[in-house]
């Protein structure tokens, strides 16, 4: 063989291993719709359209003008009775803004559809338990136990509190916008599609929207609980669930810094390019 051949044939053999390269990674994209992915994809697009409808009624909400600007009356024993008492008939700014958030439950049916849409996601339970989606189990079930006890734990248990509560308002918005970009990013997953822009909202709109959403869990669920001095007058009793109220109230700071600062370390793997394989459809992280 001659030395001009050599180069020729080196030539010829790249170009094959990059056509390889090509085939396998055009075969990598192809989408196989099995009967669980297919499952999955039906799940997020109907998870993803259920939450934008409630971000729809919590943004047509907050941007709604109130017909009236009276001050808000609260119960003794209202968490916002104790942070700002009211010393006058003309409502302070903060207790304007208060007033703007507050009563959302009854607004276009928004509490009602909120319980059911949220009992939905108990479905995610079963599919990491039956391996269809790679996560762990444990993660999962306490993530969605959250969710579900705030919903039917702690505003339906207590409805004369939480029903008008503007935490109420403030943590369905940061839950409708999370879900809305999480099941979004889990479909295109399944479809093997690479959205720059949903991928950037997924592991950024996190930083604010993950304290907004576990602070107002928590002080909602705190607002519920019966006043602890004697000398404040009690319109409800403690029992076994507010007992249960008051100690997620404290487990939720801690729960919040580790799903925090996961995700931060999510962030910078995916969004400063490091190795790392996303799995589509998973709920490592809400």
């Amino acid at each position: 063989m001659s030395n001009k051949s050599q180069p020729q044939l080196q030539g010829q053999g790249k170009e094959r291993v990059e056509l390889e390269k090509e085939r396998l990674q055009r075969k990598g994209n192809e989408v196989t719709l099995t009967p669980v992915k297919v499952y999955l994809l039906f799940y997020n697009l109907i998870s993803a359209l259920l939450w934008g409808h409630l971000l729809y009624i919590v943004l047509l909400f907050i941007i709604t003008p109130r017909s009236t600007a009276s001050s808000i009356q609260h119960s003794p024993s209202s968490l916002f009775a104790r942070l700002f008492p009211s010393t006058s008939s003309t409502p302070s700014p903060v207790n304007q803004l208060i007033e703007h958030f507050s009563g959302s439950y009854d607004f276009k049916g928004l509490g009602w559809k909120t319980k059911y849409v949220q009992s939905l996601a108990a479905l995610e339970i079963l599919h990491t338990a039956l391996g269809w989606v790679r996560s762990p189990l444990g993660t999962v079930a306490s993530q969605v136990f959250s969710r579900v006890w705030t919903v039917w734990g702690v505003v339906e248990a207590v409805p004369e509190v939480s029903h008008s509560s503007p935490f109420f308002t403030t943590m369905l918005f940061a839950w409708s916008l999370t879900e809305v970009i999480r099941y979004t990013f889990y479909l295109l997953s399944l479809l093997n599609i690479q959205s720059p822009l949903v991928n950037y909202l997924r592991y950024t709109t996190f930083i604010p929207l993950y304290p907004i959403g576990a602070s107002s869990e928590a002080f909602l669920a705190f607002s519920t609980l019966p006043p602890i001095l004697p000398n404040v007058i009690n319109t409800r009793s403690w029992g076994l669930l507010e007992v249960s109220r008051l100690v997620m109230f404290f487990i939720w700071w801690p729960s919040l810094y580790v799903l925090f600062t996961y995700m931060l370390k999510q962030r910078k793997k995916v969004l400063e390019g490091k190795k790392g394989k996303v799995v589509g459809g998973s709920n490592k992280a809400r």
